[in-house]
């Protein structure tokens, strides 16, 4: 782990009320922390195990973790004894050898004579037989131990996971926070020219993490390179030239985004076009609206999630293949 992160201002009232339930001694020994993607849930995890680690916090009552204490600098340094992060290793899944090492891990005493804490993330990435296994650490906990599971998919896990867990749903921000807290953590000359802080807002649903993310990795440009390409070939071009410039990008961000898409197309349909997200891209969603089928629209959104499913799963799909199918259906919406 790197140096301790800040707390999301609309997180710290969670991140004290969990801080004063382990105090008291009321703390689950597992917790499921969900919400939407790039919502801070990592940080807000790592953010609460360390406070859990912390001395200085633990005995001065302190919300965070204080950061200059010699556990907070192990942990600063990725060193620390007692605190491991599970995530997926060359594939797309946790699998069942992480979480049998895992086991084994939080049955031993802390080196450090404090707890054991275990963050594993995306936890919806394990699979049935690795989620199993995890059960037997839920039924029987180790000593002293805190396991922290981080997912934007809980429906995903097995209900026997889920229900061994004491959840909590991170809030997202006010429309109010979100721009304040934007126009701090993310400079000016970051966000997309001639694109406003409300507008990326909205295109992001209401999520300032999203917009500081995206901002500063390109996303913005990607999108409307997808866009542009679906709006080509909703005006006609060619389905196996649109497939094959699609084919050269990220399938599941080209996935999400033509998902979002087509939802923004069904609320116009709908006459809900203020609840659109994809404010900016107004003119296709209309001429769309305007002549899709409902039924049709339907159609679609099953086929986007079957390629999603396809792509998500441990198999190579060709990805070229799958956007052609999705192309010529696409131009006849």
């Amino acid at each position: 782990m790197s140096a301790q992160p800040t707390p999301l201002p609309w997180h710290e009232p969670a991140l004290a009320e969990l801080a004063n339930r382990f105090d008291a001694n009321r703390l689950a020994h597992a917790l499921l922390l969900a919400g939407r993607r790039l919502t801070g849930k990592t940080t807000f995890a790592r953010l609460l195990a360390a406070r859990v680690l912390c001395r200085e916090a633990s005995t001065g009552g302190r919300n965070a973790a204080c950061g200059t204490c010699s556990e907070c600098q192990l942990i600063a340094a990725g060193t620390h004894p007692d605190l491991l992060e599970i995530t997926p290793v060359d594939s797309k899944q946790i699998k069942v050898e992480q979480i049998r090492s895992l086991l084994g891990w939080m049955r031993g005493t802390p080196q450090r004579g404090g707890y054991r804490v275990v963050v594993l993330w995306p936890a919806h990435a394990m699979n049935g037989i690795s989620a199993n296994a995890l059960l037997k650490g839920l039924e029987e906990p180790g000593r002293d131990s805190l396991l922290i599971l981080v997912t934007d998919q809980p429906g995903a896990l097995l209900p026997t996971v889920r229900s061994r867990c004491q959840r909590l749903n991170l809030p997202l921000a006010s429309q109010q926070e979100g721009l304040t807290w934007l126009g701090h953590a993310v400079p000016a000359g970051v966000l997309p020219v001639g694109t406003d802080q409300a507008t990326l807002m909205q295109i992001a649903d209401g999520n300032p993490v999203e917009v500081a993310v995206r901002s500063g990795d390109g996303f913005y440009e990607r999108r409307d390179a997808v866009f542009g390409l679906l709006r080509e070939g909703a005006a006609g071009a060619p389905p196996l030239a649109v497939a094959a410039q699609l084919a050269r990008m990220d399938g599941l961000e080209v996935i999400e985004l033509w998902s979002g898409l087509l939802l923004d197309v069904a609320k116009v349909a709908a006459g809900a076009v203020s609840h659109c997200r994809n404010v900016d891209q107004r003119e296709l969603l209309e001429v769309l609206g305007d002549r899709a089928d409902p039924g049709a629209l339907a159609d679609f959104s099953d086929e986007l999630i079957r390629a999603q499913q396809s792509l998500l799963g441990p198999s190579n799909p060709n990805l070229q293949l799958r956007f052609e199918h999705l192309c010529r259906a696409w131009a006849t919406l």
